[in-house]
């Protein structure tokens, strides 16, 4: 279906290739297995299950201008004289790894991803469900999440367990870091918008610091907000 073909283009169900080894590749059900109230349940998390790196390349989607861009965790190794190599060669002479390298893969078009965009950009503002992860003088754009852990005793959705989370990126303009912050069973409150967004809030913070990225007033107005009102009418 198309639905299941998006999904695979954001990442899901499929190895990232990004060097680690034994990557975890998720679980996506065949459409051909679906039953009818698959198709809903996975609309929103349920059925469906994706590592954190799949999470993060997904989120990226609507950082890169609607393309899926492969992740990696080592950019480049260096010889003993000091050159970059961007593989490595076995003792066969084989290439055993690659790094930093990927092609990029289109998964929706700009201007879609751009209105996408505004809406988790409005998530951090006010009124939005992640107003706790907003960082003064940047805009901060992303998506909080609470879902409910399977219970395999039960079989079924444990009404108790939760995973709290929000992945995020910023500045939402032009994307330097991409953080995704997962709490397992929070003693308090179970939204991501109230557990997640603060460790996120902290962690971006620092980061943007530290990268010298320098803070703008008008970096968290609310001109984004009144844009994607303005979008949806």
């Amino acid at each position: 279906t198309r639905f299941h073909e998006y999904i695979m283009r954001f990442g899901f169900g499929r190895r990232p290739n990004s060097g680690i080894a034994a990557e975890a590749t998720g679980r996506v059900i065949s459409p051909k297995k679906w039953q009818t109230i698959d198709h809903a349940n996975i609309s929103f998390g349920q059925a469906i299950l994706v590592s954190p790196l799949q999470m993060v390349s997904a989120a990226n989607v609507f950082a890169n201008e609607g393309e899926w861009v492969p992740p990696f965790i080592v950019e480049y190794a260096v010889d003993k004289k000091g050159n970059k190599l961007q593989e490595i060669k076995d003792v066969e002479g084989k290439v055993s790894h690659k790094f930093g390298l990927g092609v990029r893969s289109p998964v929706v078009e700009g201007s879609v991803a751009e209105l996408v965009r505004k809406y988790l950009i409005s998530v951090t503002q006010k009124g939005g469900t992640a107003q706790r992860a907003a960082i003064l003088g940047y805009q901060v754009a992303g998506k909080t999440g609470t879902s409910q852990i399977y219970d395999q005793q039960l079989g079924r959705y444990s009404k108790t367990r939760y995973i709290a989370s929000f992945v995020g990126f910023a500045p939402a303009s032009d994307p330097l870091v991409t953080v995704l912050v997962v709490v397992e069973q929070p003693r308090t409150s179970h939204y991501g918008g109230t557990i997640a967004a603060p460790i996120f809030k902290e962690i971006v913070q620092r980061t943007l610091l530290f990268k010298d990225v320098l803070p703008f007033p008008e970096g968290n107005s609310e001109e984004t907000t009144a844009q994607v009102e303005t979008a949806s009418r």
